[in-house]
């Protein structure tokens, strides 16, 4: 996995609305000292072809760090994370679950299915909150540690 400052932190959102794409974009680049790579994956289906190495992304790099909505066509949030959780070489891969409901609710979704994220975000309403996020997901990211649930909340 890269450290956050040394070098380009390879991030994989997973997200189905291109408006929610572009804000997360503008939300990651607030934080300038932590050089990014994004690669963007539309649902579910195309996200574990990402990470499997499937055609056509067979020469992907793997992320670092993992944004995924759970309201995604084709396979949903859960099933993105159990297939992560399920594979040896991305077991440990942190995952930060950012998607419309509730904190509560997204943990719940992830517990109910047996898999877990590092922390679980609720998309905010007001740009200003949304501008706030990038600083949180850093800070999600940052916290290292198991892949064990650990919650953040979205009022920042």
């Amino acid at each position: 996995m890269t450290e956050p400052n040394s070098s380009l932190t390879h991030v994989l959102i997973v997200e189905d609305n291109r408006a929610d794409v572009r804000i997360i974009r503008m939300a990651l680049a607030v934080e300038r000292d932590w050089p990014l790579d994004i690669s963007v994956a539309e649902d579910g289906e195309q996200a574990i072809a990402y990470l499997s190495g499937l055609p056509p992304y067979e020469q992907a790099e793997k992320p670092d760090l993992v944004i995924l909505d759970m309201n995604l066509p084709k396979f949903d949030g859960t099933e993105v994370l159990r297939a992560i959780r399920a594979t040896e070489n991305l077991r440990s891969l942190p995952v930060i679950v950012l998607s419309s409901a509730p904190v509560s609710v997204l943990e719940s979704k992830a517990h109910d299915a047996g898999v877990s994220a590092r922390c679980y975000l609720t998309k905010p309403l007001e740009y200003q909150k949304w501008m706030a996020i990038g600083k949180e997901i850093r800070r999600c990211f940052n916290q290292g540690g198991d892949e064990a649930t650990l919650s953040a909340s979205s009022a920042i």
